[in-house]
């Protein structure tokens, strides 16, 4: 068929004809069964009549295959098949559901084996990269080769360095480019994955459990904004003591830590063994002042928890340290109180969290749809006598209201 004869069919009146013709070959590999144009304009009907060779007054058309063949070998290009004819119109190969998905498995296999044999040459390959590609073996794209060989090379380098590294640092590092591995790109997104498929966890959704994940894995992410605030903990490095808060513990002043502090402290403890971790600003900063005198330890998380918070949890429970949180009746409060006890595994208990508490400190403020449905997905076998009472009473409680009993639990614990 030369160029010319093809413009026979190069109008609007084929072009859904013939897409309709493709679908059916790259379901079956062959024309079978019947295809069907709905709404036809008029160009599509002369079209479409011309090359059947019969007039076309309907708005809806559904023609055999096998039709359409028969038309084919009556018109001036019978010396070709529908099939060739297909290509030539599509200026393509055309290629069927099955021979594409054997393709891309092909591709996919070679991409991986190529991927193998580099990470062998290089010598970084162990059982941490081994784990991440036969996670996403299934689900792997030969596409973005390039990219998850330097996110697998970055994994490996943060597992051989001994101290954290800025992101911008990182991606320079292993691609020369220190915007290689930002946020939204599509480099930032396969180090994210990698990094979440080696912690076991979900990609995180939001800004606080990204620094998380970074911080844990050798990562430098935003170190400033994230902080926690402490009375009477210590913190030791590799020299010892970290000096300044000693001097703050020594003044009985409360102190804030950010997550750049706490990127080269090993150790964390209180003046106290025991911990009392609360949520709330205002009762922390009464605590502090009540307490000034004594050996109390006391942690603010500020509302929802940041990284910084969690790292100097996690140091504490490490020690031989008492851990008890305590925060307000509401959905959020409740699932932070699940979420640090399931963390601390064992190390952290549940502080004034009980039925009794609870009715103790009811307000007016009556639970959101959102907070309740958050109650819905509490497990926490210690938190369901509570939330069962929560759901029927459909009231808020706060932690203030129950000021005098946090003060007696911390003075006879």
């Amino acid at each position: 068929m030369e160029k010319d004869e093809l413009l026979f069919f190069k109008t609007n009146g084929y072009k859904r004809f013939f897409q309709e013709l493709r679908k059916k070959w790259e379901s079956y590999g062959k024309f079978l069964g019947k295809i069907k144009i709905k709404n036809l304009s008029s160009d599509e009907r002369k079209a479409i009549g011309s090359f059947l060779g019969r007039y076309i007054g309907e708005s809806e058309i559904e023609l055999r295959c096998r039709e359409v063949e028969e038309a084919l070998a009556r018109s001036k290009f019978k010396n070709i098949s529908l099939y060739q004819l297909l290509e030539k119109y599509f200026n393509e190969k055309i290629t069927t559901k099955k021979e594409k998905k054997e393709f891309e498995e092909k591709r996919k296999k070679e991409s991986l084996k190529k991927i193998l044999k580099i990470l062998e040459s290089e010598n970084i390959l162990d059982e941490k990269i081994e784990f991440i590609l036969n996670k996403i073996e299934k689900n792997y794209n030969y596409e973005i080769e390039e990219v998850l060989l330097n996110s697998l090379r970055a994994i490996d380098y943060l597992g051989k360095s001994k101290n954290k590294i800025k992101l911008a640092m990182l991606a320079n590092k292993i691609t020369t480019n220190p915007h290689y591995f930002d946020k939204g790109g599509i480099g930032g997104s396969c180090l994210i994955q990698c990094l979440s498929i080696l912690e076991g966890k979900e990609v995180p959704n939001d800004r606080e459990s990204l620094i998380e994940l970074y911080f844990k894995n050798g990562i430098e992410g935003d170190t400033i904004s994230s902080f926690t605030v402490a009375f009477g903990i210590r913190l030791f490095g590799e020299l010892g003591e970290h000096l300044a808060y000693r001097e703050f513990i020594k003044n009985r002043e409360a102190y804030l830590i950010s997550l750049n502090n706490l990127k080269n402290i090993i150790k964390a403890e209180g003046v106290s063994k025991k911990i009392y971790i609360l949520e709330n600003q205002m009762l922390f900063s009464y605590l502090c002042e009540y307490f000034r005198d004594e050996e109390v330890s006391l942690i603010c998380t500020s509302g929802q928890f940041k990284t910084a918070s969690l790292y100097l949890i996690d140091l504490l429970c490490k020690e031989e340290n008492e851990l008890y949180y305590s925060g307000d009746f509401d959905g959020e409060g409740i699932e932070m109180a699940q979420r640090i006890i399931k963390r601390g595994n064992g190390k952290i208990k549940l502080w004034r969290f009980s039925k009794e508490d609870y009715l103790e400190s009811i307000s007016k403020n009556t639970l959101s749809e959102i907070s309740l449905k958050k109650l819905e997905k509490i497990d926490l076998e210690e938190l369901k006598e509570t939330v069962e009472i929560m759901k029927e009473i459909k009231k808020s409680g706060y932690q203030e209201s129950i000021t005098e009993n946090l003060i007696h639990d911390i003075k006879i614990l």
